[in-house]
């Protein structure tokens, strides 16, 4: 499955995590799957709709932090990668 491996830095270094282009769900569709992976910030940006993002689309090749996107938000259901 494609995906990214995320590496800590520092103290941090040797820890990683693997997050998969799992897609996300929007109302009671599965999207994007394969080519898309979407992982909510924890924390709200000024609505409870919103929240940063890490993102990554392997067909246009672009990944980063956005903003939500304020319409569908966090509604849109990306998955959830539990870290400890």
């Amino acid at each position: 499955m494609k995906g990214y491996v995320v590496r800590g830095r520092g103290t941090y270094a040797s820890n990683s995590i693997f997050l998969p282009c799992a897609g996300n769900v929007l109302w009671t569709s599965l999207r994007y799957y394969g080519s898309y992976g979407g992982y909510w910030s924890s924390v709200p940006l000024g609505s409870k709709y919103d929240s940063w993002e890490l993102g990554f689309n392997f067909v246009s090749d672009a990944h980063g932090m956005s903003k939500g996107d304020g319409y569908y938000g966090r509604s849109r259901g990306n998955p959830v990668r539990p870290v400890q």
